[in-house]
């Protein structure tokens, strides 16, 4: 009988088993990673009812912006800056969105907080009531003239008040030569003006506009644009934070949320997605306005809409928090920003895929 020199059949048999259990393993770790990739990643985010620092984060749920990018999160009412700013502190949130003039002075206590993602340029107004006689003052003289008035405030240690004190102080004022009231939420501010509890306050859309079309009072200070007070009219201010240490150990669930935000930016500012900033930008408003009016307010506020967050910026709220007391020194304000924060609408562009 010939001698057969090539493997044996225990060769061939052992072959085989390994290629099955090679190929079992395979499918048992393609079935993992299929598993894993069909489980969205989970977070809790604070979002504050009828406000316009809301807007990116609804067109990312309404467009399916959170699902494209993996993540789930879930929504926690924080009423007010320091209530968003308290549930991040505690740790039972993993992400606020609010201003920094909140976050500083937790930093400065040494709660590891950072920004990563923003939200809006400045969103405040100086408004007062019809009564109020502006005397056709320009700032910061026009300032002087609220000496001795009730001043409206979101609440106390809010950046509505932090921005109260900055005016005052720009006009040689002091806290307690005016009357802070706290009307505590966005629908409390329009309601403050209409039963004349307060004869001025800092307060932002939409109430603004509410009281501009009801005829109920009077803008004295736009600083949602660029103007007076240069320092901190028209920049960046809302931004999305969270603990450190949360951002270093969910670097995925970051990139998710800068994507995420990214792709509503550049989707909402898009021309032909109007009616949709409508639906969302628009049900700030009350009910009963015509579709004119509604949209008259939604061009007016897509501008403020703006997922950058440069480091310029978040030096400028250093200062400004230093100049409120708010700090009692400046903050390294490039330790503030996580590594990555969009900076330019270039990088917005990028993350969006655009």
């Amino acid at each position: 009988m010939p001698s057969f020199n090539g493997p044996s059949r225990r060769s061939f048999r052992s072959s085989r088993s390994l290629r099955m259990a090679v190929c079992a393993a395979v499918m048992m770790c393609t079935a993992a990673l299929t598993a894993s990739a069909a489980e969205p990643e989970k977070f809790n985010l604070t979002v504050q009812p009828g406000s316009v620092i809301n807007v990116l984060i609804e067109v990312a749920t309404k467009e399916g912006f959170w699902k494209a990018n993996n993540l789930d999160p879930q929504f926690i009412v924080a009423q007010n800056g320091p209530a968003a700013i308290q549930a991040l502190a505690s740790g039972s949130v993993d992400v606020a969105a609010n201003a920094p003039e909140n976050f500083l002075p937790l930093v400065a206590k040494g709660i590891e907080l950072q920004a990563f993602c923003g939200q809006n340029l400045q969103v405040f107004s100086l408004f007062a009531s019809k009564a109020f006689d502006a005397g056709h003052a320009a700032y910061p003289d026009l300032v002087r003239r609220l000496k001795e008035k009730k001043i409206g405030v979101t609440a106390p240690g809010s950046a509505s008040y932090y921005t109260t004190v900055y005016l005052l102080k720009a006009a040689g004022l002091k806290p307690d030569d005016v009357q802070s009231v706290s009307y505590s939420s966005v629908g409390g501010a329009t309601a403050a003006f209409e039963t004349s509890q307060i004869d001025a306050g800092i307060i932002n859309q939409p109430s603004v506009f509410i009281l501009l079309h009801d005829h109920k009072g009077q803008e004295l200070l736009d600083l949602t644009k660029t103007g007076e007070p240069a320092s901190i009219s028209g920049i960046p201010q809302i931004a999305m934070w969270a603990r450190t240490p949360w951002i270093k150990s969910h670097p995925t669930i970051i990139a998710g949320i800068r994507r995420a935000m990214a792709q509503a930016d550049v989707f909402i500012h898009d021309p032909k997605n109007l009616a949709v900033a409508k639906e969302i930008i628009g049900t700030e408003l009350p009910k009963g306005y015509d579709d004119a009016t509604i949209t008259k307010y939604v061009e007016e506020n897509l501008s403020n809409i703006d997922s950058t967050f440069p480091l310029s910026a978040m030096a400028a709220w250093v200062k400004f928090d230093v100049e409120v007391g708010a700090l009692a020194k400046p903050l390294d304000a490039e330790s503030l920003l996580t590594p990555g924060t969009p900076a330019t609408h270039d990088d917005i562009k990028h993350l969006a895929g655009d």
